[in-house]
């Protein structure tokens, strides 16, 4: 979810410029998005120890005879979310600024 969403935050950061109330809402929804998945990427890390500090998976280990665990998609999500977030909310403020006539 998180994927698809930055991309369509890119998407109309680019395409609606000019409509300040539009990019308002733009920062407003990347920068929750950010906050959600950095939050989320702290409880992988520090309480459920699925992911390490150096971003490395770290699942538990499988039983003998048992396939080894994969990541799960809320994992996966969580680790493009973290990242690609704040670069839609940095696009979002510089369009904003762009728009308002800030940066030449």
């Amino acid at each position: 979810m998180f994927p698809l969403f930055s991309v369509i935050v890119l998407f109309f950061a680019f395409k609606s410029i000019k409509n300040v109330p539009a990019l308002r809402r733009l920062k407003w929804l990347s920068a929750t998005t950010w906050a959600l998945s950095w939050f989320g990427l702290c409880l992988e890390i520090f309480l459920w120890h699925h992911v390490t500090t150096s971003l490395q998976l770290n699942g538990p280990k499988a039983p003998p005879g048992f396939p080894a665990p994969q990541p799960g998609d809320f994992v996966i999500s969580i680790l493009i979310g973290s990242a690609l977030a704040p670069l839609a909310f940095v696009t979002a403020v510089v369009a904003d600024r762009c728009a308002a006539g800030g940066i030449p």
